[in-house]
């Protein structure tokens, strides 16, 4: 293929290749069907598609059309968005912990992107959520890098398996919607790297994704999208990504520095785009290299997955209902469980309250608004699931769109006095699209929480069923007998609902995500969503859990909880070497049993702590995850495999290194429930590098011991210590003083240490440390 790209390149005018580098229509890439280059379809999707009939023709240049149905939520923009199949949000699927089931979601995605020739999807999205009023967080993963990575991986695995490209997005710190095309995410290296990038590298490395997006904001006072560190030097450079580079939609301010940034595609359409390319190249600011390399990776693109002329099966919609049911399944979080749950067989009469039984908010808003093709109506499933002889009772308890009803609301809670269990549906949802998108509050919507509440007090068997998009409070957390998470869990969310409630199946998802008590304890509270045109991340590494443990804030529910019908045991972990020797792996070991009388599956996870590094670590962090499903008695040994990277921190100064010492590998079922501990000593070849400066502070100087060596053989030479004065003791004492080692030894000693013999023994130092390195390699 590659002869055959540089042969049309070369027939291609400078025109030409400028047209490439946007779109055709809003939703379809540029076509030169002369040159043999098909246009390409797009569309949303994370967890589904989203496309809107003959969208991908249709030019959209018409401002009032453009500014009167811009929402994708608006009963218009639903009414012209083809059905499709309503999966689990991101968010809710991450809550599975299973790649194997994301990698089905996203092969059936892409099944019904090509039964409407789209052949590149916009997804996943895997930003961090960083804050849980983030108005795009059902959109994303997890708090947690690893995980985040890890399932978006598994979604691209998914949907390139069917021949549709994946789009990771938003590349980079799109962690707020507010100012959302114009405000700067000011982070720190470390927290750059070791949290906001690393989900992304770890998802281009194990899923190839055949294209990123840049995201809308700044990062670092540069716009993502022509900003040639994020674009160039780590993504193409340091990570080896050769698919394409895209914007988001009218993100690109500069469309010259964005091409000259690394970005490839800039969407939608813009005459402007080319005509700046145009007269970039003409005028030499823009290497017409630099558009060669943008033509090659679109082109590539468009001829391995324009679906232009290809014959494809029928979608088996019937199919890929049941799956959503079975992803919504293991999606839901048991958070809570005092013994009401599974309810009782023998159950005679139950009231299932909340008007969101019958009409169920089961996915997100904006350019994730879907059409659903089914869904599966709690009401009507608990019912067809209730034993025999089970009266089960609905009443609304509030209206239709969640404002209060007196009438309402004392049926309801007359329903559940009158039985002898209650299941309360409640839900928090989002604004409408706008420039500030974020959730106003953790709370849920106030007519839902009154009825938890009213219900709560003469019902002691009551369960809570929350559709969420995000955390929510639970102020009543404490007296629900059963509190059942199903997020925004996609069209067969009503059935998976059922079957728990019932206990045809155990849940098994853990929370991907820390969940607060209260708002003010959360990590990003203080700069959440930002203000003016910037927004700090001023917790730096401490998120999520990460900030929980090191404050030692106890939130409502921890990071990797979830509560089982089943229990599990944990007993001889193990690792395949004694001691680690970098660069290398590990397998880590352990048996896991279920103990209990159901079938289950659960979710064993790895944490690291690094208790003896040069810079501040966290106190532990998830580095490795499995699910196992046993049967009841069943046990089964699972392994985990940590990697060099495993063990490294981010120093700005030399990128990523790891000290030699001990690490605790700490096994559990969740960030504060660890089962079982191991000490691995790990041999570093990439300790952060020690260089000496003339200024260099002596805690820093005896930490390395040929440093120390090379030190204290100079102030003998030079008669400024005696051999047998120098000992253990002495150094601990030269670690006591506080000021760099020129300016102490010259106040120390006098004229005896000159500023000359400064800069010589910090040559000495360095030259020894230098041959050390070299002889290492």
């Amino acid at each position: 293929m590659k002869r055959k790209i540089e042969a049309i390149i070369e027939r291609m005018t400078l025109e030409q290749k400028a047209t490439l580098c946007t779109g055709a229509t809003h939703w379809r890439t540029a076509a030169f069907p002369e040159l043999g280059i098909p246009s390409l379809i797009v569309a949303d999707g994370t967890s589904g598609l989203r496309l809107q009939a003959g969208s991908q023709d249709k030019e959209e240049n018409d401002l009032y059309e453009n500014v009167m149905f811009f929402s994708f939520d608006s009963p218009e923009a639903i009414a012209r968005t083809l059905p499709s199949t309503c999966f689990p949000a991101g968010s809710a699927i991450a809550c599975s912990w299973d790649t194997a089931l994301i990698e089905e979601v996203g092969s059936a995605i892409a099944k019904e992107c090509k039964a409407h020739d789209v052949g590149l999807l916009l997804g996943p999205g895997l930003n961090l959520r960083r804050h849980p009023l983030a108005g795009r967080g059902f959109e994303y993963y997890a708090e947690d890098p690893v995980l985040s990575g890890e399932m978006a991986a598994g979604m691209v695995r998914g949907i390139q398996s069917q021949g549709v490209a994946a789009c990771v997005k938003h590349f980079a710190c799109n962690n707020a919607d507010y100012k959302r095309t114009w405000i700067d995410s000011i982070v720190d290296p470390r927290a750059l790297h070791e949290i906001y990038l690393a989900g992304f590298e770890r998802a281009i490395k194990k899923g190839l994704p055949r294209a990123v997006m840049g995201a809308y904001n700044k990062v670092n006072g540069v716009q993502s999208c022509q900003n040639p560190y994020l674009l160039t030097d780590v993504l193409r450079d340091e990570w080896s990504f050769d698919g394409v580079t895209m914007s988001d939609w009218v993100a690109v301010k500069d469309p010259a520095e964005a091409c000259r940034a690394g970005l490839d595609l800039q969407m939608p359409p813009s005459a402007s785009c080319v005509r700046a390319i145009v007269a970039g190249v003409q005028d030499g600011s823009i290497p017409e290299s630099r558009v060669d390399d943008c033509c090659r990776h679109l082109i590539e693109l468009a001829l391995t997955y324009s679906q232009e002329g290809k014959e494809h099966q029928p979608v088996d919609f019937a199919a890929h209902h049941q799956l959503a049911r079975r992803a919504a399944a293991e999606c839901a979080v048991l958070l809570k469980n005092t013994g009401v749950l599974p309810l009782a067989k023998d159950t005679r009469s139950l009231a299932v309250l909340g008007a969101l039984a019958q009409y169920p908010q089961f996915n997100g808003t904006g350019c994730a608004a879907m059409n659903p093709q089914c869904s599966d109506i709690p009401l009507q499933e608990i019912k067809a699931l209730a034993p025999e002889g089970c009266a089960v009772t609905y009443a609304p308890g509030y209206t239709r769109d969640y404002r209060h009803d007196d009438a309402l609301l004392a049926e309801a809670v007359a329903a559940a006095r009158d039985a002898q269990a209650a299941v309360v549906f409640a839900g928090a949802f989002l604004p409408p699209e706008d420039d500030d998108f974020n959730r106003r509050t953790l709370d849920l919507e106030p007519a839902t929480a009154e009825l938890i509440e009213e219900v709560l007090a003469v019902q002691p068997n009551t369960v809570v069923v929350v559709y969420n998009a995000e955390s929510v409070a639970m102020p009543w957390a404490d007296r629900a007998a059963g509190i059942l998470d199903l997020w925004f869990s996609g069209e067969g969310s009503g059935h998976a609902a059922a079957q728990l409630l019932w206990g045809e199946i155990s849940p098994s998802g853990k929370l991907p995500v820390t969940m607060p008590v209260r708002i003010e304890d959360t990590p990003a509270y203080l700069n959440f969503p930002g203000e003016g045109d910037y927004h700090y991340y001023c917790e730096g590494i401490y998120a999520g859990y990460r900030y929980y443990e090191k404050k030692k804030i106890e939130p409502l529910y921890p990071f990797g909880h979830g509560l089982s019908y089943s229990r599990f045991t944990y007993s001889a972990p193990r690792v395949s070497v004694p001691q680690l020797m970098l660069p290398g792996q590990v397998t880590v070991y352990c048996t896991v049993q279920n103990d209990g009388q159901m079938p289950a599956a659960e979710v064993v996870q790895l944490y690291v702590a690094d208790r003896h590094a040069k810079l501040a670590r966290p106190e532990k962090e998830l580095k490795a995850f499995t699910r196992v499903y046993l049967q009841p008695g069943e046990s089964r040994e699972v392994q985990l495999t940590l990697e060099t990277r495993d063990f490294c921190y981010y120093d700005p100064a030399c990128g990523w290194v790891a000290d030699s010492g001990v690490f605790e590998l700490l096994i559990g079922a969740s960030s504060a429930d660890i089962r079982l501990r191991i000490d691995l000593p790990v041999i570093s070849d990439r300790p952060a590098p020690f260089v000496m400066t003339t200024d260099t502070h002596y805690v820093d100087l005896f930490d390395d011991p040929v440093a120390t060596q090379v030190f204290y053989d100079y102030l003998v030479e030079k008669g400024l210590l005696q051999r047998e004065q120098i000992s253990a003791e002495l150094t601990e004492h030269f670690k006591v003083i506080f000021w760099g080692m020129a300016q102490h030894l010259d106040g120390a000693t006098g004229d005896r240490f000159t500023p000359e013999m400064a800069s010589e023994v910090t040559d000495r130092i360095n030259r020894a440390l230098e041959t050390r390195q070299q002889t290492a390699r």
